[in-house]
């Protein structure tokens, strides 16, 4: 009977380690998803405040002391094919762009406040500012990373994280 309980114990091994590389790996993927990152310019349209219809919020669920942000923001009068956004932040104090972990959600608010809302479902969004990054919202500027009909925009609000936040 020897034989046989090491070889029942090998299926259960191989299980038991399979199980515990898909949960690192979604633990990574999660840590990825959720960390601010760095924005290079590089092959991006810079557009200036103006460009983009939009709104932004603070929400009500900030968790370990994040800021969560919610709102919309949409070019106007244009019909997406595809589209990706994030919100990003711009430092006036250090020159860098930030893309902040971002999760694009419906909202109905550009649909009734636009003239051409065709579109406008899909430019809502709901954003994490670590709170490190929050604690400089009086030079923090709200952009847009836009990847929509194969374009790629970084896009200026003109608004400040500070005045969002008051």
């Amino acid at each position: 009977m020897a034989k046989y309980a090491k070889r029942d114990r090998v299926p259960a091994l191989i299980l038991a380690l399979g199980l515990a590389a898909i949960g690192a790996f979604c633990l990574v993927l999660r840590a990825e998803l959720r960390l601010p990152r760095a924005i290079s310019t590089e092959g991006l349209d810079i557009l200036p405040a103006g460009s983009y219809a939009c709104a932004f919020y603070p929400a009500e669920d900030a968790r370990n002391g994040d800021i969560a942000l919610t709102g919309w923001a949409v070019p106007e009068g244009e019909r997406y094919e595809q589209v990706r956004q994030w919100v990003a932040v711009y430092d006036s104090q250090t020159g860098r762009y930030t893309r902040l972990s971002t999760v694009m959600v419906e909202n109905y608010e550009p649909m009734e406040t636009l003239d051409d809302p065709q579109n406008a479902l899909f430019g809502g969004f709901y954003a994490l500012v670590p709170e490190k990054l929050a604690a400089a919202a009086d030079s923090l500027e709200l952009c847009i990373l836009d990847r929509s009909n194969l374009r790629r925009n970084l896009v200026h609000t003109g608004v400040m994280l500070s005045e969002v936040l008051e």
